[in-house]
């Protein structure tokens, strides 16, 4: 018998990244950038360290893709008052 592992939906994919995200903001209140680990992270995310890798290549490129979500969030949320 074959078990298939099941795929995870794109809500259940940006969760797992905001987690992250979160986490590491959360540690950059109390420590300097340079000084977090990968390990600090996926501990205060409740995720394994294969998680992380999977989303992220590393650190820096969490911070990456917590600023283009704020950048997509804004620019979901303009509206253009025309001028005439």
């Amino acid at each position: 018998m074959v078990v298939l592992c099941p795929v995870a939906s794109v809500q259940e994919t940006d969760y797992t990244r905001h987690y992250i995200a979160e986490a590491l903001l959360k540690l950059m209140k109390a420590k300097d950038f340079r000084d977090i680990t990968v390990t600090e992270i996926v501990k205060r995310a409740g995720v394994g360290r294969a998680t992380f890798y999977r989303y992220f290549t590393d650190k820096e490129s969490v911070i990456v893709y917590y600023f283009n979500r704020l950048n997509e969030k804004f620019n979901e949320n303009i509206r253009y008052i025309p001028r005439c």
